[in-house]
């Protein structure tokens, strides 16, 4: 039980950092293709995830060491069946042995191995067919290359990390991974009826909610990654302290409402009137960030004595009145900041259905 066991622990430590590493890219294709991240769905796309990571790892877990030498030649299984002789020759022998017939197959390495090989991939199966609408043929064709993939890194001796194949190559694995995938297809309809539809989500989800305050910051998050590239570049902080003021600010008037961030995850910035931004507007609306950017280029110059205190001073008092305002906006029940309201701008979703 334990070589099942501890592929499986594995996996639970990597999902989480995969998640990590891949979490603004999956934001990003979720709000351009769907307009929205649900919930639901984002769980079933981390389940599958951990099953195929999970999935790999029982094929390829444990490893053995980088100097292996196997005693004998592992020659690939290319008997098409072969698994059934092996099943009856071992269950004959139990049976000899004095083993009842249940005992004796539920004690056959043959069962447990046609077993697994069959579930292996039962998961795949059903994820194609429920969470991502593939059709059969397109599951076998996935189901089979999969199986296929997993057995030729076992052959290959993971693509040349071992000079020797560590594990068999077995044509049977092929025939009872695509089976098992075949079966998973078709458990669809059997419980698809206790499971929420996946492409009736989209139809529920109101498009003029307020856009989540994790939408946004992935926005600045993107924006802030563009304008820290530039500022790496310039090297030279006179001019670097104004270019966030001159990328946020002209960018969005130029384009009514977008910068590279907020076209990325799909978000807007419109008026109260739906009527094009004014300039005043767009300043109102990023005062906070342009005082902020003011004091922090006048907190860098040559100051010395008091009046250095003092400029850090009101610098962190500025910052403690906009951090505490941002606060407040994030838990109010309109959902809206403080600078939507003095620029009588807000952000919509610009998706289009």
């Amino acid at each position: 039980m334990g070589i099942y066991v501890f592929p499986i622990k594995v996996a639970v430590l990597t999902v989480p950092i995969l998640i990590y590493m891949a979490f603004i890219p999956y934001c990003i294709f979720q709000y351009r293709k769907h307009g929205f991240i649900s919930k639901y769905r984002s769980f079933m796309h981390v389940a599958f995830i951990f099953y195929i990571i999970s999935a790999f790892y029982l094929v390829i877990l444990p490893l053995p060491p980088q100097d292996y030498v196997p005693k004998f030649i592992v020659r690939p299984q290319l008997q098409p069946f072969n698994f059934i002789g092996d099943f009856i020759r071992e269950y004959k022998s139990l049976i000899n042995s004095g083993y009842k017939p249940i005992f004796a197959a539920l004690k056959n390495r043959g069962f447990w191995q046609v077993s697994f090989n069959i579930i292996l991939l039962t998961p795949l199966g059903f994820f194609l067919k429920y969470a991502y609408k593939k059709s059969f043929k397109k599951t076998l064709m996935i189901v089979f290359c999969t199986s296929l993939f997993f057995e030729v890194t076992q052959l290959t001796g993971i693509f040349g990390i071992y000079k020797y194949a560590y594990r068999l190559f077995d044509v049977d694995d092929l025939i009872l991974n695509t089976s098992g995938g075949i079966m998973g297809y078709y458990l669809v309809p059997i419980v698809g009826n206790i499971l929420p539809d996946v492409n009736k989500i989209d139809n529920k989800y109101d498009y003029k909610l307020k856009i989540s305050y994790t939408r946004r910051a992935i926005a600045f998050f993107i924006d802030s990654f563009i304008i820290n590239i530039l500022f790496s570049v310039l090297k030279n902080d006179k001019i670097t302290s104004f270019i966030f003021i001159l990328y946020i600010v002209l960018i969005i008037y130029i384009t009514n409402g977008y910068t590279i961030g907020k076209k990325l995850v799909k978000i807007r910035v419109i008026n109260e009137n739906n009527n094009r931004l004014t300039l005043m507007q767009v300043l109102k609306r990023y005062l906070w960030l342009i005082i902020l950017t003011v004091f922090n280029y006048v907190a860098k110059l040559n100051f010395e004595g008091y009046v250095l205190v003092a400029v850090v001073l009101i610098y962190f008092i500025i910052l403690a009145i906009i951090g505490i305002m941002i606060i407040k906006g994030l838990f109010n029940k309109e959902k809206r900041m403080f600078y939507e309201k003095f620029s009588e701008t807000y952000v919509v979703n610009s998706f289009k259905q």
